[in-house]
C-alpha cells in the first residue's frame, strides 16, 4: 500500500511537471511559469515528506503490533525515484528562478 502510495504521489508531481513544460513552452521567465515552478516545488517537499513518513509508520507499526501479526517484514527502504523525480524538479525550480532573475537585471541594462 505504501509503494502504491509512492506512485500515485510520483505520477501527481510528473502532472504538475508536464504543466510545468506547458508554461515553459509559452513564456519560459513569465509570472505564471514562476508560479507553476513554485507550486510544483512545494508539491514535492510535500510528496517526499508523505512517502518517508508513510514508510516510518509502517515500519514502526509492525514493531509495536509485532506479536499480533503473522509475519513480519520491516524493511529499510529509501525511495530512490521519488528522490530523484523531486530533485530534478527542485533543480528545475531553481534555474527558473535564477534565469527569471537575470532576465530581470538585462532589461534593466536596456
Amino acid at each position: 500500500m505504501v509503494g502504491a502510495l509512492e506512485y500515485g504521489l510520483d505520477a501527481f508531481v510528473m502532472i504538475l511537471g508536464i504543466g510545468l513544460l506547458t508554461n515553459l513552452e509559452n513564456d519560459p521567465y513569465g509570472e505564471d511559469c514562476c508560479r507553476a515552478a513554485e507550486k510544483t516545488a512545494k508539491w514535492c517537499k510535500i510528496s517526499m515528506i508523505v512517502i518517508i513518513l508513510a514508510y516510518t509508520f509502517l515500519n514502526l507499526g509492525q514493531m509495536f503490533f509485532a506479536s499480533a501479526l503473522y509475519s513480519l517484514a520491516a524493511q529499510f527502504q529509501i525511495p530512490v525515484l521519488s528522490l530523484a523525480i523531486v530533485f530534478a524538479m527542485l533543480a528545475l525550480t531553481r534555474l527558473l528562478y535564477q534565469g527569471r532573475v537575470l532576465k530581470e537585471d538585462n532589461e534593466l541594462f536596456i
